[in-house]
């Protein structure tokens, strides 16, 4: 019963090209909104953000799938973190402050490393409560 609907041409707006600078993360934004940025941009230019070490340069993530948290139980915690500081590091949970709430990463890339859980991540790297992420 559907009919199509002919579009006109003259209404069409082209999509700007995408850049690489285009997946960096800018964690005041809503959860929802990074979450979309991250499903949006595989397979490129990809979603990355920073992750400060103690000492060396800063450690360039690739954000493979996130999650967004819903605000009951976060909310207040969230409310109090300023965006990008990292609220729950154990086990399997990295949970992200964002702009309005916390986002649940996954799976990440360290630069020139294989795709990791985030638990294997969290072994691996020692990141705490406290810590930062951001350019």
């Amino acid at each position: 019963t559907a009919r199509p609907i002919e579009q006109d041409p003259t209404l069409a707006t082209r999509a700007p090209r995408l850049k690489k600078e285009d997946g960096a993360v800018d964690w005041q934004r809503p959860s929802g909104a990074i979450r979309n940025q991250v499903r949006a941009l595989v397979p490129w230019p990809k979603t990355y953000t920073f992750w400060q070490r103690t000492a060396g340069e800063p450690l360039r993530l690739i954000l493979e799938k996130v999650q967004a948290e819903p605000a009951s139980g976060n909310r207040e915690v969230a409310t109090a973190a300023e965006p990008g500081m990292v609220l729950e590091a154990a086990g399997e949970r990295l949970l992200v402050a964002t702009g309005d709430g916390v986002l649940a990463i996954e799976a990440l890339q360290p630069a020139g490393k294989r795709v990791l859980a985030a638990g294997e991540f969290l072994r691996g790297y020692g990141v705490k409560p406290g810590d930062r992420f951001g350019g």
